[in-house]
């Protein structure tokens, strides 16, 4: 069954990228990149009805036993794989919200998808892991690639 899962979620994320190549979503925002806190707080579980905002992916898609959701709103306590999961989930809500995705950002996208599927980062690929949740990171808060949407 955990096999099953783990393969669906690929699946999710393989389409998830083919849509990217051919057709982003142009949403109000498209354009700009949204931080992990702005992802935290804006969602279709959202305790403020103003921020009540549907993902442009479902926020139940699943990853290691975890939604996105789930991934997104718990802290990392340094876990590598939690660090570099987060970084590639708003990575990837900020290509489909509209956001150009420089071909850095999408090879840093392309390993962290091959790391994340291990469930947790091998010890030995701990600081790979970080270097790319780095590359990600730039990309998310507008530092390398697209600005940041103005608040």
């Amino acid at each position: 069954m955990r096999k099953l899962l783990k393969v669906a979620a690929c699946l999710v994320l393989i389409l998830a990228f083919g849509l990217l190549a051919i057709m982003p979503v142009q949403a109000p925002q498209a354009g700009y990149v949204h931080s992990l806190g702005y992802w935290r707080t804006h969602n279709t579980y959202a305790d403020v009805p103003a921020l009540r905002e549907p993902w442009p992916i479902v926020e139940d898609s699943r990853m290691c036993d975890m939604t996105f959701f789930e991934i997104v709103t718990t802290p990392t306590e340094g876990c590598a794989w939690r660090i570099l999961a987060q970084q590639y989930i708003v990575a990837i809500l900020n290509a489909l919200n509209g956001a150009d995705v420089p071909p850095d950002v999408y090879q840093a996208m392309s390993d962290a998808q091959q790391l994340l599927w291990s469930c947790p980062v091998p010890v030995e690929d701990r600081e790979y892991a970080i270097s790319i949740a780095e590359i990600l990171t730039a990309y998310n808060e507008g530092l390398l690639g697209p600005p940041p949407y103005p608040d």
